[in-house]
């Protein structure tokens, strides 16, 4: 995806968008790419292997919250309902930023 479109969808300024940018491809999770297009230098990033993986598995840890939030015929055996999810994140922005644009900030999974 384009630099300026992210920015967009986002709507971070160019310095916030491009400093999650950079923490991410430093955890491998995304990879940024610079070139010009015309006279105008161009930004492209897009999920690696090891980025898609760990988004799906924040979105499977989602799922079973939600799932797990769902009114039940057997009560629920668990002292707090979270105590079951660990939600290890690079920051709260990079969290926001993971679910305002689906990019896999995070690791995800159970304790």
């Amino acid at each position: 995806m384009l630099f300026k479109d992210l920015k967009r969808l986002c709507a971070l300024t160019d310095g916030n968008l491009s400093r999650h940018l950079t923490v991410l491809d430093e955890a491998g999770l995304v990879g940024i790419w610079k070139g010009v297009s015309g006279p105008r230098p161009q930004t492209m990033c897009r999920l690696t292997a090891n980025g898609r993986q760990r988004f799906t598995q924040y979105i499977s840890v989602l799922e079973r919250i939600v799932t797990d939030a769902q009114p039940k015929t057997q009560p629920d055996t668990r002292t707090h309902p979270l105590e079951t999810y660990r939600v290890d994140c690079c920051s709260p922005s990079a969290h926001i930023l993971a679910l305002r644009t689906s990019l896999p900030l995070t690791t995800v999974s159970p304790t």
